[in-house]
Parts: structure tokens; sequence; C-alpha cells
């Protein structure tokens, strides 16, 4: 398993900054997402540039595959998951 990006402190205040800033919930959500994954990454200081995959992989992930609004609590479990790597 890789290590952890951040601590679970850390990913838990990237979630709440994006939940704040970002509206997962219209039909831009698709470019409202990889805007929100750029600007996670680049919280951490790292660059990442999500392909349509990614983007697709990440929705998928907030929703859990269904079709509906993203939550404040959303973002926060998926970044706890591939931020602070907790399961």
């Amino acid at each position: 398993m890789k290590s952890a990006l951040c601590s679970e402190q850390q990913a838990r205040s990237a979630a709440a900054r994006l939940a704040e800033e970002y509206d997962l919930q219209g039909a831009e959500s698709r470019l409202e997402t990889h805007r929100m994954m750029v600007e996670t990454y680049s919280i951490l200081g790292k660059g990442f540039q999500p392909t349509p995959a990614d983007v697709d992989s990440c929705l998928a992930s907030l929703t859990r595959g269904e079709s509906r609004p993203v939550s404040r609590e959303d973002i926060e479990r998926v970044a706890l998951k591939y931020l602070a790597k907790r399961c």
C-alpha cells in the first residue's frame, strides 16, 4: 500500500475547504470535479492534471455510483480514503 499523501487532519481540512468552494451538484459537476482535483493536489504542494477517466472515477467514488448530488460528507470520505489512506 502506498503511503498517505497527508495526515488525517490535513485531509479533513482540505475536504472542508473544497466542500465550501465547489458546487458538485449541477450540470457542470465534471468541470468542477476536475478543478477540485487540481486544487486538492495544489493544497498538498503537488501537481496533478486529471484525465477525463480520473474525473469520472472521482465522481463515481464521491457519489458511490449513484445519480445524486455530492455532499460535504462525500468529499470528506473520499479525501480520507485517498489522501490519508484511511479505508
